[in-house]
């Protein structure tokens, strides 16, 4: 959430970024995945098969600033477990944010 004011943030290696164009709305499909081929070990937990993906609309036909925001999801999928067990669980977390009202001041 902390980059959608600034979607140059996004752009990395690992990240897949699709626009759509609706009649209503501009939105954009933010995907990343981390930890396909190669567990993580930590503290006897093992991490795997990190997934995420933010949907994020904006006005149509804006700048895509944070003034613009309308509304924006997302959902991360991890799989994890500890040395002691035989499978992995998965853990899956979803938010959601749609603003009633922004408001920008100067404040000193």
């Amino acid at each position: 959430m902390k980059k959608v004011g600034n979607l140059d943030e996004y752009k990395k290696k690992n990240i897949k970024i699709k626009e759509l164009k609706s009649s209503s709305k501009d939105e954009m499909e933010v995907t990343g995945e981390y930890l396909q081929q190669k567990e993580f070990a930590l503290f006897g937990f093992r991490f795997f098969d990190l997934r995420g993906i933010q949907n994020i609309a904006f006005e149509k036909d804006s700048q895509k600033t944070l003034k613009d925001l309308l509304e924006f999801n997302e959902i991360l999928f991890i799989k994890l477990k500890h040395k002691s067990e035989e499978n992995y669980n998965q853990i899956i977390s979803y938010q959601n944010l749609y603003p009633s009202e922004i408001s920008f001041s100067e404040r000193y």
